[in-house]
């Protein structure tokens, strides 16, 4: 048995038994650059002065304001809302999907709530703070500073010893290749349930064979017992059992099922029914999960007892105006292009994505490498900006302690998602460094010990040779720019370059490699023959390349390109209007690469 209670707020789920009210639409907001709001008693009084600001969405690209743009300080928001009489009685709580990256909330005034980290849901207890049948204050505030304390890193800079520049000169100093998007970035929601009802739910679907599955589970409730059953989508009872306590875990064999598998999903209801002691109902939960089985065995990744091979993208949470605001039109048009191209996986880089964006590649058989945002730890050496950074002022004891509590909330978020075949607890960080070991050994432990069923892997930008960590890992990911940061401009190079690090990193760890991010910048439109760098030929002749190296390997598992779409990124001279690696333009055109993806995919090949 490999699962823990967990503090993981419940995903919010409508049933016989349980509402939800969502809060998404306009709220009040305004920035606070002196931190008074706390002691001026904003969360009481309400905000001395807004301006209207949509709920989900990133707050930087939504007024005229310069100075919000890339905004440094405290944001607040704050919404009025009517709460029925018939909710008193009821377990009522406020559940808010994201907010980037420090947040309090406060009901009526009472503090209900404190969360670091961004991209991960939290919850507050409200049932002391309410007003039943009448008007409720909300005031949510926001702190937008990076720091080393919260994923990612980053930190505030002055002006250090020009004199140049304003005394009180400050700007979020980070090395993460997107926008630091910030603000309530997926809805909030009340949430009414029973007093005695579920607390925690966790599940672990496996396989047996190919007809009989196996769930994992745990729960915490207030009543007398509790059933535990699975249900087709006919809702036909597959299998069930009932223990009495309030707390419990086991496991269950479900027989007569078909299993989930890549781009051909099957998925199941999985419930847990609550009695009081006379055995009447209290509660009833619900979630959908599928079965299917994950290994690694030699020199191969296998879903289902069947080697798998990942073609595909990392993505980003990213959209014109909106930013990385829970934008349901482009998850479809983004799952419909994947599948015209003939992807069958993404990771969530680089960091955990919405629970629909889960829902969703549970629904369509897209595969998931899982990762926390645990991006940015590595470039700060290679820019001479810090020699060291797993040290304590940085990646050190404060980082590495919420570096395990997002692990662990991230699996206990997502271990019921079929679609998740592996955790990524990092990307690109400074792994050549001596400190880094100890750093990832207990991260990787933390998230063993939650979740002992998936593989785990990290994402390396270095040499085989030079990194510390690898054997620490179920399998490896390499992310490779031949001929782009490395032999700029000369794709020859790759042909002796790729192979080199490739056969490098199975010598030293003989364990299946994927390359999760390869790829150029590429404008739409600017053309070039023979191909050179930023046109649409280069990318293609690019892919060319990496893919007759890549095919030479069988322990070579997949391929993610990077990325997905164009996507926005902090101001600098390398980025014009942000990063152009997609195959896709930021509003979902196809690139000439992504013609030439699909017909790669789409084809047959030995390794698919």
């Amino acid at each position: 048995m490999n699962i823990s209670h967990t503090q993981t707020p419940l995903r919010p789920r409508e049933s016989e038994t349980r509402e939800i009210k969502d809060l998404s639409g306009l709220w009040n907001f305004c920035t606070d650059p002196n931190a008074c709001g706390q002691n001026e008693g904003w969360p009481a009084k309400g905000l001395p002065s807004s301006q209207l600001m949509p709920v989900p969405s990133s707050i930087n690209d939504l007024t005229q304001d310069q100075a919000l743009k890339d905004y440094l300080g405290w944001i607040w928001y704050e919404r009025d809302d009517f709460v029925p009489a018939q909710w008193q009685g009821q377990d009522i709580r406020l559940w808010i999907g994201a907010a980037a990256h420090v947040a309090k909330v406060w009901v009526n005034g009472q503090l209900i709530a404190e969360h670091e980290g961004g991209f991960l849901p939290f919850s507050g207890d409200v049932n002391d703070c309410l007003n039943y049948g009448g008007s409720n204050r909300i005031v949510i505030a926001i702190d937008t500073r990076l720091s080393w304390r919260v994923l990612p890193p980053g930190q505030v800079a002055g002006r250090g010893d020009r004199t140049d520049l304003p005394e009180d000169w400050q700007v979020n100093d980070f090395h993460f290749d997107f926008v630091n998007y910030v603000g309530l970035h997926r809805p909030v929601k009340w949430l009414v349930q029973p007093p005695k009802g579920v607390t925690s739910f966790a599940v672990t679907p496996g396989l047996r064979d190919d007809s009989v599955g196996t769930l994992d589970y745990a729960y915490a409730h207030g009543g007398a017992s509790a059933t535990i059953r699975v249900r087709d989508l006919n809702q036909t009872i597959l299998a069930e059992t009932t223990k009495d306590g309030s707390t419990a875990e086991g496991a269950l064999e479900v027989p007569n099922i078909t299993p989930w598998a890549p781009l051909a999903p099957q998925l199941y209801s999985v419930e847990i029914e609550v009695y009081d002691e006379a055995q009447a109902i209290i509660d009833v939960y619900r979630l959908r999960s599928g079965f299917r089985s994950i290994r690694i065995e030699g020199e191969q990744f296998f879903i289902n007892n069947k080697p798998f091979y990942f073609k595909g993208f990392g993505r980003h949470e990213d959209a014109s105006l909106r930013g990385r605001g829970l934008d349901l039109v482009h998850q479809i048009k983004d799952v419909n292009l994947m599948g015209w191209i003939g992807a069958n996986s993404f990771r969530t880089s680089h960091y955990p994505y919405a629970e629909e964006a889960m829902d969703l590649a549970d629904e369509l058989g897209f595969v998931v490498i899982d990762e926390v945002p645990a991006v940015g730890l590595g470039i700060w050496a290679k820019w001479g900006q810090q020699d060291v950074i797993f040290n304590d002022n940085m990646a050190g004891p404060v980082l590495l302690k919420h570096h395990c509590q997002v692990v662990h909330d991230l699996v206990n978020r997502d271990r019921h998602h079929p679609c998740v075949v592996s955790w990524s607890p990092g990307n690109e960080s400074a792994t050549w460094e001596t400190a880094a070991r100890p750093y990832y050994q207990s991260v990787v432990d933390t998230c063993k010990a939650a979740d002992s069923t998936r593989p785990t892997m990290l994402v390396l930008n270095v040499g085989a040779k030079e990194n510390k960590v690898g054997d620490l890992f179920d399998w490896l990911g390499l992310n490779s720019y031949r001929s782009w940061y490395d032999q700029t401009g000369q794709l020859d190079s790759i042909r002796h370059s790729l192979p080199h690090d490739l056969e490098a990193f199975w010598e030293e760890y003989a364990k299946p490699i994927m390359i999760t991010e390869y790829g150029t910048d590429t404008i739409a439109g600017f053309h070039q023959d023979p191909p050179a760098m930023f046109t649409e030929e280069y990318q293609v002749a690019f892919f060319k390349e990496y893919h007759a190296i890549m095919d030479r390997y069988p322990w070579l598992v997949g391929e993610h390109v990077w990325n997905f779409a164009d996507f926005m990124t902090k101001q600098g001279l390398t980025r014009i209007d942000g990063n152009k690696k997609g195959v896709f333009t930021r509003d979902r055109r196809p690139k000439m690469g992504a013609h030439e993806l699909r017909q790669r995919w789409k084809n047959s090949h030995p390794k698919w």
